[in-house]
């Protein structure tokens, strides 16, 4: 357990983190937001972004100025692994303009090389936004580009959906798709994206942006989120896999995490009885529920009800899988389930927190990075694991 920012001055937290697969024990990269200093002495006040090794020490850090060369950058994306050594995100930031008018700024997309925390390239995207969120940002490392969704923000409005084609040391990104991707992330095999969402529209609805098929759709206001959900993989070009429905009088709102091999792990949390793909049963009443999709067949392979309601949910190392779960009124906490089975195999306590805790894992570690404002034990042994300080952000690493 590492406190990572210094617990004198300033609050923040933790925005999004990821492992590097070049080696065994990757390293981790952190992205961090509010007034936070790191709690290294050779880092400068104001470091937005981190690369740590595995046992905690501080390989390099950035400001975001110093990573995109602005100051003016907002609706920056979560990191997103760019295998084996790179991560990409996407932000909005101002245009260069040289005549007095109106300010405009352009959504950008940026591979970075971990080794150095320095651009490989950064690309402009071809419309100006005044207002922009946070992009879904899915590397398909294999067939060369990535592709980004503008995640629907009503159910019956897609998003806009681009592709980076990534050229080396440069990217060209054309939008030409819409997507009612709520949720996304890349496949193991590199060539895939995985994407789920809900439209509540009555009519055809195109969910693949890469391709022109389209799916029947009926809104029901009734249910959770909207509507009934679908998973869907963009592969390669332009191939649809899938989609799978969910059924029944309820919708639902999915997680989902690539698995070795190629499965999913999914989590559904819904209002009543859900049924996927066929008639196979997700939710017998109100609940939710953690389950393996097979992508070849789309059968639900095992299903697991969850006691909490899960705040996300990613592969942890040795194909199991790991459930952040955070109850309202009580601490939040890590729950470890095989991933052939759906066994749960241990829980990991966590301290309680402002925010949400983050998950990140590689071939052999966990880690969980949040926030702290008590004294905790960190050890879920038992053996003591306690920070020096009483306030800060955490990284925690859990080795299998």
């Amino acid at each position: 357990m590492l406190p990572a920012t210094d617990p004198v001055n300033g609050s923040g937290r933790v925005n999004s983190a990821i492992v590097l697969t070049d080696a065994p024990r990757g390293d981790l990269v952190v992205q961090l937001a509010g007034e936070l200093n790191l709690d290294d002495a050779s880092a400068s006040a104001g470091s937005v972004y981190a690369r740590y090794t595995a046992d905690g020490k501080l390989v390099w850090f950035r400001s975001t100025r110093s990573l995109t060369g602005s100051d003016k950058v907002g609706a920056e994306s979560a990191l997103a692994l760019v295998p084996p050594s790179d991560f990409a995100l996407s932000y909005v930031a101002p245009n260069v303009q040289t005549e007095p008018v109106v300010p405009t700024s352009s959504y950008r997309l940026a591979r970075v090389d971990a080794s150095s925390g320095d651009l490989t390239w950064q690309a402009k995207y071809p419309s100006n936004f005044l207002n922009g969120i946070p992009l879904l940002v899915v590397p398909r490392a294999t067939q060369g580009d990535l592709l980004t969704f503008y995640p629907a923000q009503s159910r019956s409005l897609p998003g806009e959906a681009c592709r980076a084609i990534d050229h080396g040391t440069s990217a060209s990104v054309t939008c030409s798709g819409s997507s009612y991707a709520i949720g996304a992330v890349s496949g193991v095999d590199g060539t895939s994206a995985w994407i789920w969402g809900a439209p509540g529209i009555d009519g055809a609805a195109s969910l693949n942006p890469l391709s022109a098929s389209q799916w029947p759709f009926t809104s029901n206001p009734q249910r959770f989120g909207g509507e009934d959900a679908f998973i869907l993989g963009v592969r390669g070009a332009s191939t649809t896999v899938g989609p799978w429905m969910t059924e029944g009088d309820y919708g639902l709102g999915l997680m989902l995490a690539a698995l070795p091999g190629g499965d999913l792990a999914v989590t559904a949390q819904g209002n009543g009885y859900v049924a996927f793909n066929g008639g196979q049963t997700l939710l017998e009443q109100a609940g939710s529920v953690l389950f393996r999709l097979d992508t070849t067949t789309g059968h639900v392979v095992w299903r697991t009800p969850l006691a909490q309601p899960p705040s996300s949910v990613i592969t942890a190392p040795g194909g199991r899988i790991a459930v952040l779960n955070q109850p309202s009124g009580s601490a939040p906490n890590v729950q470890i389930y095989d991933g052939t089975q759906g066994e749960l195999l241990s829980t990991l306590p966590l301290p309680p927190t402002s925010s949400h805790p983050v998950l990140a894992a590689g071939q052999t570690d966990l880690f969980v990075l949040g926030d702290y404002s008590s004294a905790f034990d960190f050890d879920p042994g038992t053996g003591t694991d306690q920070p020096s300080s009483s306030r800060g952000v955490y990284i925690s690493r859990y080795s299998f």
